[in-house]
C-alpha cells in the first residue's frame, strides 16, 4: 500500500512538473543572416547575439559560433570588477592602481588609473594587478559560483582570461550579462550597479 501511494505521488509530481515546464514560454531565437555583411566587410568570422529584454527574443547571427567557447579577453573585466568590488579588494570604482612604469603598446595605460578609466580603456595591466590582489583561490571560488564558462584559471591568476585557459561562449556571456542587467548575479546590488 505504501509503495503504491509513493508511486502515485511520484507520478503526480512528475506530471505537475511537466505541466509547469510546458506552460513556460521559451526564448525564441531569430537567426539574422543579414548581419553577415558586417563581418564580411571587416573580413572577420564572428557571432552576434542580442537579447530583447522586453519580449525575451534572441537575435543570433552564426548560431554555430554562438555556442563555441572562446577566450574572454577584455570582456573578463566585467567579472573581474564585480569580484574585486564584492570582496573589498577594490573599495569603489575610483580605486587607483599605480602604474608600474612598464611602457605598454597602448599609451593610455601608461599612468596611474582608477577602475572607471581602466574599464573604459580595457587596461590589461590594471586588471592583471586586480586579479593578483584578488588571489587565485578567491577568483576560482567566484568563477565556480558564477558558472563562468569552463571555470578554468590554470596556473596564472593574472592571465587566465587572456591565454586560453578560461573560455566562455557568446551565449554564456549573454546569460551573465542578462543576470547583471537584472541585478540577479550573486553580488550586492550596489556592486552590480557600479559595474553597469
Amino acid at each position: 500500500m505504501l509503495m503504491r501511494s509513493l508511486k502515485l505521488t511520484s507520478c503526480l509530481a512528475l506530471a505537475l512538473a511537466l505541466f509547469i515546464l510546458s506552460s513556460c514560454s521559451v526564448n525564441k531565437a531569430k537567426i539574422d543572416n543579414n548581419l553577415k555583411k558586417y563581418f564580411d566587410a571587416k573580413n572577420v568570422e564572428g557571432s552576434f547575439t542580442m537579447l530583447n529584454n522586453a519580449d525575451g527574443t534572441v537575435t543570433v547571427y552564426n548560431m554555430a559560433m554562438d555556442t563555441m567557447r572562446f577566450t574572454p579577453a577584455s570582456t573578463f573585466k566585467i567579472p573581474n570588477s564585480l569580484i574585486a568590488l564584492q570582496t573589498g579588494i577594490a573599495v569603489n570604482d575610483s580605486m587607483v592602481i599605480k602604474w608600474d612604469g612598464i611602457k605598454r603598446w597602448n599609451a593610455d595605460w601608461n599612468k596611474d588609473m582608477d577602475m572607471r578609466e581602466a574599464f573604459k580603456t580595457s587596461n590589461v595591466a590594471y586588471y592583471q594587478e586586480l586579479a593578483r590582489r584578488i588571489g587565485k583561490d578567491t577568483m576560482q571560488q567566484w568563477l565556480d559560483t558564477l558558472g563562468y564558462g569552463n571555470k578554468n584559471i590554470g596556473n596564472y591568476v593574472d592571465s587566465f582570461w587572456l591565454n586560453n585557459d578560461l573560455k566562455i561562449s557568446p551565449d554564456e556571456q549573454l546569460g551573465m550579462l542578462k543576470r547583471l542587467y537584472f541585478d540577479q548575479l550573486p553580488f550586492r546590488k550596489s556592486v552590480q550597479e557600479t559595474v553597469k
